[in-house]
């Protein structure tokens, strides 16, 4: 089975942007850990902005960006 060029471009796209997302985020994680004061519950804290007491993929997304 073969599939058409524009097909494997556009799996070309989404590998590309997931392999961005991935550095990003490790990123900043070393920016994170990196901090003298860097303790793992301020940072939830950070994250759970509604005080939902749990985070999900947009929470991290929205503190990613900010």
């Amino acid at each position: 089975m073969s599939l058409t060029r524009d097909t494997l471009e556009r799996v070309a796209l989404i590998i590309r942007k997931q392999a961005q997302a991935a550095r990003e985020s490790e990123i900043q994680k070393e920016v994170l850990c990196a901090q003298n004061d860097f303790v793992v519950l301020n940072v939830f804290k950070r994250i759970d902005v509604k005080g939902r007491q749990g985070i999900d993929s947009l929470d991290l997304v929205s503190f990613f960006r900010d």
